[in-house]
């Protein structure tokens, strides 16, 4: 009788140890390769002080939009930025887009927040690249992480990037 109940015992705090552990044996995040074009119209431009000599910097504010694998209702963007003499700029920035994402059939809704850093060049011809990080979700867009790369240039400014869900 002592065995059998020593050996309930042990089946019973084995099963307790599996069910602990059962959030590492959780599913994988689904990834998701996202791509499409985007667009800017400036809404702000302000000088601020102080900058380091010979460079101009400015606070920006923009409405943007998506489409393809990010289709957007509304999207605004905040930039501090410096120019160097030779026209080279360099960007920090907070956007939030508000839409859809969808992918494989799906559609999701909600809020996007991403941080992101920019590199550009003004002359001949304005061009550049911008590295994101999402920092926050809501809706059904709650909980996604990732990163991308939007580029400004020919034929039209693109966006690539990865997505996690779960």
């Amino acid at each position: 009788m002592r065995k059998a109940r020593m050996l309930s015992l042990l089946l019973v705090a084995f099963l307790l140890a599996l069910l602990a552990a059962a959030p590492a044996y959780a599913a994988k995040p689904i990834t998701i390769q996202i791509s499409g074009n985007f667009g800017s119209n400036q809404t702000s431009n302000s000088p601020f002080s102080p900058c380091p000599t010979g460079y101009t910097c400015n606070t920006i504010t923009a409405n943007n939009w998506y489409t393809g694998s990010l289709t957007s209702t509304s999207g605004k963007g905040a930039w501090i930025c410096g120019t160097a003499p030779s026209g080279e700029a360099y960007c920090l920035g907070e956007v939030t887009f508000t839409g859809t994402l969808t992918y494989g059939g799906t559609t999701l809704t909600g809020t996007l927040t991403w941080a992101e850093v920019g590199y550009y060049v003004h002359s001949p011809s304005f061009s550049g690249t911008e590295y994101w990080t999402i920092i926050g979700g809501t809706g059904q867009l709650a909980g996604i992480h990732g990163y991308g790369t939007n580029i400004w240039g020919p034929p039209a400014p693109s966006y690539s990037g990865t997505l996690y869900l779960g």
